[in-house]
């Protein structure tokens, strides 16, 4: 573990270059994550007037937020891994099991991890305040402030952000255990393969885009709109 734990922090400093915006990438889903659920869980902000409803619409936004974190999270680390096959073929050519590559990178990212919830919560404390002028100028009341820290959303965060990094985590495993060493090595001098024309998938994506224009001018009461944003 203690090998692992010393490969883990070398590798992080030799790839600087991708896995710091990896880790901006993860805290900022952190602090979006912090302050939507800290926001909804306000007792101040449920006891205010229109409150019920601006706690609806932060329920659906912490669900987008999730949404969106698992689509970055797995897109940014995707491209890592794709920069670092070359390293992990080489690791297991000079001795190093699937195993302990897959431990070295489960070790990575629970310090990725760790330094995400550290940054994205932190500076999530600091803005919350900040939200609250935010709703309450939305909102048009003086909403008190009150410095504090909301465990609810710390807990919270922690689960949902936690869970993505164990899919990562397994996602990484499968990975270096389904490639072989000469897999592995040769995989950044493949390049870039030709992107396929997916006719359906446009379509789709067009009709969708249509539809959406099409609610937004439609729909007249605010919170019919409301709930038709999300969908």
């Amino acid at each position: 573990m203690r090998l692992s734990a010393k490969l883990a922090l070398s590798n992080l400093r030799r790839n600087k270059r991708t896995t710091i915006p990896f880790m901006l990438t993860s805290a900022l889903c952190t602090l979006m994550l912090y302050l939507v659920i800290s926001l909804e869980n306000s007792a101040v902000v449920s006891e205010s007037f229109g409150g019920a409803q601006m706690q609806m619409m932060l329920g659906f936004g912490e669900l987008v937020i999730v949404l969106f974190t698992v689509i970055f999270l797995f897109y940014t680390n995707s491209f890592l891994m794709k920069q670092r096959k070359r390293e992990f073929g080489l690791f297991n050519i000079l001795g190093l099991a699937k195993k302990d590559i897959a431990m070295v990178l489960f070790v990575e990212l629970l310090i990725c991890w760790g330094v995400s919830l550290v940054a994205g919560i932190g500076l999530g404390m600091i803005l919350d305040k900040g939200m609250y002028l935010l709703i309450g100028r939305l909102m048009n009341i003086d909403l008190p402030l009150e410095f504090g820290i909301s465990m609810p959303a710390v807990i919270q965060t922690v689960l949902y952000t936690g869970a993505v990094y164990v899919l990562l985590v397994v996602y990484g495993f499968f990975m270096v255990n389904v490639s072989s060493p000469i897999e592995l090595l040769h995989a950044q001098a493949e390049g870039e393969k030709e992107p396929k024309n997916r006719w359906l998938l446009a379509l789709g994506g067009l009709l969708c885009l249509g539809a959406g224009y099409g609610l937004a001018l439609w729909v007249q009461n605010p919170m019919d709109a409301f709930v038709l944003f999300f969908l």
